[in-house]
């Protein structure tokens, strides 16, 4: 039986996107470095207790990177 119902599971997913979404509004590159370190720990813990499955935190995590390269203005994730 699963740990939480798919409304939670929807729920946790809905608050990593938002995590992100803080990464993408972030304006100083301190900003960035903190709120993707912050974001980062977030979906590991949803995953951890299984809020949202590991492909999808995959997903979000590639796409976290992504983004935090570009907020620094540095080369794509494996593109140096």
């Amino acid at each position: 039986m699963p740990m939480f119902s798919s409304q939670e599971r929807q729920s946790a997913l809905m608050h990593c996107q938002q995590q992100i979404a803080a990464v993408a509004a972030a304006s100083t590159k301190t900003e960035v470095i903190e709120k993707t370190k912050y974001a980062h720990g977030y979906l590991a813990a949803m995953a951890k207790i299984e809020a949202i499955d590991w492909a999808a935190y995959g997903q979000l995590a590639a796409g976290l990177n992504e983004l935090h390269h570009e907020k620094l203005g540095l080369p794509p994730p494996g593109k140096d």
